[in-house]
């Protein structure tokens, strides 16, 4: 059966509410979502990716109630100003998807990410940076060695998904000259509160101008490195296979 699957785009994820709903919009949208429960950020991590068959595809709003085509659905989401919010059933069945004005700070960040993501083959963008323990990395003395980043950052449900996975393809090349790197645009601080309970064995920073240089397009994204400073793998968006494939290129570069 035919299913419609929606992309976890930076705007979708930066805002998603952790409460229930709450009679936060004006009376006809609150009616349109009586029964229904918002998604929590955790919940977008047990349910990625979020999708619905085309039998029961859900009811679309803008905040002020105003009902759209699923057309018009898709060309709002298109122009990147608005962050969507999901609405379930008992049944985690998705029955409204509420889109919401971005704010200043979400749209600063959109921009942030307008180059043109990176070809393979192409030199990697040179970087100089130091993590959240303090330790400095600079992509020159790096050479010689397979470099593996992860664009990420902690509201970013399929980037959380993938953290074992990630962490198992640390564990698998511990022993090799690889070297992991995890760029994530949250703070030192937010880093390294949520690393406490959410072990995430990458070598962490946290970033915003190397978005742009590696032209992000989404998260997560996960890149490769070859010893010669050259990408090598660049996929956008959450994997059920991510550990597979990359353990394949690693391997192929060792």
């Amino acid at each position: 059966m035919k299913r419609l699957y929606i992309l976890l785009s930076l705007s979708i994820v930066l805002f998603i509410s952790c409460k229930e709903h709450s009679n936060e919009y004006d009376e006809v949208l609150n009616k349109e979502l009586k029964g229904l429960t918002k998604l929590s950020t955790e919940d977008m991590v047990r349910l990625s990716p979020i999708k619905w068959q085309k039998e029961t595809t859900p009811l679309f709003f803008l905040k002020d109630g105003t009902k759209l085509t699923t057309a018009q659905f898709n060309e709002k989401v298109q122009t990147n100003t608005y962050h969507q919010v999901f609405f379930v059933n008992a049944k985690d069945q998705v029955k409204a998807v509420v889109l919401e004005s971005q704010g200043d700070q979400n749209r600063k960040l959109n921009q942030r990410i307008s180059k043109q993501p990176i070809d393979i083959g192409e030199l990697a963008p040179e970087f100089e940076v130091t993590d959240i323990n303090g330790n400095s990395y600079n992509s020159k003395d790096l050479l010689g060695k397979v470099i593996v980043i992860n664009f990420w950052f902690i509201n970013c449900p399929p980037c959380r998904k993938e953290i074992p996975d990630l962490n198992k393809l640390v564990d698998t090349f511990k022993d090799d000259e690889v070297i992991f790197l995890g760029f994530a645009t949250d703070s030192k601080e937010k880093l390294q509160k949520f690393l406490k309970k959410n072990p995430f064995s990458y070598h962490h920073i946290s970033v915003n101008k190397l978005v742009n240089d590696f032209g992000v397009k989404g998260f997560p994204t996960n890149i490769i490195i070859d010893k010669k400073g050259k990408i090598s793998l660049n996929k956008i968006g959450g994997r059920d296979d991510i550990y597979e494939l990359m353990k394949t290129k690693i391997e192929e570069l060792l």
